[in-house]
């Protein structure tokens, strides 16, 4: 198992197309949780506490009107938001 500062060194040499590509699978497979319902919360939690945990600032938007409805701690740090305060639209 990788420890947090090797992965953040890991993702440092990532190109933007890369992060950009996990970024869309991220999305993509918050999206299919999202439409398992009650049978998916389990997971969806489970992934958000994956997504928060990332060393990358992360936000997830609705592709229909833009508003996000998930960032992580990370992007809250990188844009100086209070994660506890601020709330996704």
């Amino acid at each position: 198992m990788t420890t947090s500062d090797e992965q953040e060194r890991a993702d440092a040499h990532k190109t933007k197309k890369q992060l950009i590509e996990e970024l869309q699978s991220l999305r993509h497979h918050l999206g299919k949780l999202e439409e398992t319902g009650p049978a998916g919360a389990e997971s969806e939690h489970l992934l958000h506490e994956i997504l928060d945990s990332s060393p990358i600032g992360i936000d997830v938007s609705r592709t229909s009107d833009g508003a996000i409805i998930f960032f992580n701690t990370r992007l809250a740090e990188l844009f100086g938001l209070d994660p506890d305060t601020e709330q996704p639209s």
